[in-house]
């Protein structure tokens, strides 16, 4: 039976929209890789370890910079147990995340990771729930504290202790006694404080000189 011209332009337009579709189809899924590779690059170029774990503590993912401060290649990162360098146990988090306030969908706290290297880093540890596919799944950012924590022993050091000498001054002192003060207040004992005086001690350090002074005190 010869077909008719209507049949000849139907299977055309057919044709052309299945051509259509799939063009339209490849082009939204061009775009999609796109985009999920410029979000791995971002994920990457963070200066935070991310981790993306299953709730048995498997890790499925892990950014560059975690391969680059654990000293782990990644591909051995992944399938590994978070408990291999994490201090803090998983189960203790899975229960924490459990226990937490209605509504917040994050904990933080501190904890330390170790390297392959032995390397021990402090830690600022922010666990969040990843839902995907009806599949539970949690999102660890771990943040190096290392330069933070020694900025603050160095705040707390020029603070209480004397540069020279490297004792305790008058403002740890204070600390001190209030906290014995207290103590002694809450456990209903005495306290005493014990001074010290060196005699003559400006003619030993104008004599012996400053630094025979200081390694007396």
């Amino acid at each position: 039976m010869k077909k008719s011209f209507d049949d000849d332009l139907r299977a055309g337009l057919l044709g052309l929209g299945e051509r259509s579709m799939r063009k339209t189809h490849y082009v939204q899924l061009q775009q999609r890789l796109s985009e999920l590779e410029r979000f791995r690059s971002l994920i990457d170029q963070a200066h935070d370890m991310i981790f993306l774990v299953r709730p048995d503590g498997i890790i499925l993912d892990a950014n560059a910079t975690a391969s680059r401060l654990l000293k782990r290649p990644n591909d051995l990162l992944v399938s590994s147990h978070i408990r291999e360098f994490l201090e803090v146990p998983w189960e203790r988090l899975l229960q924490s995340m459990a226990e937490r306030e209605p509504g917040r969908r994050s904990l933080v706290l501190e904890s330390t990771v170790s390297s392959a290297l032995g390397e021990s880093i402090v830690v600022e540890l922010t666990i969040s729930d990843a839902p995907f596919d009806d599949q539970e799944y949690y999102v660890l950012v771990l943040r190096d504290m290392t330069e933070r924590k020694w900025a603050e022993d160095r705040i707390r050091t020029l603070a209480f202790y004397d540069m020279l000498t490297g004792l305790a001054n008058r403002m740890l002192l204070k600390e001190r006694l209030f906290q014995a003060l207290a103590e002694s207040h809450r456990t209903n004992q005495l306290t005493g404080v014990l001074l010290l005086d060196v005699d003559r001690f400006k003619v030993l350090n104008d004599s012996l000189g400053y630094e025979r002074g200081d390694a007396l005190l």
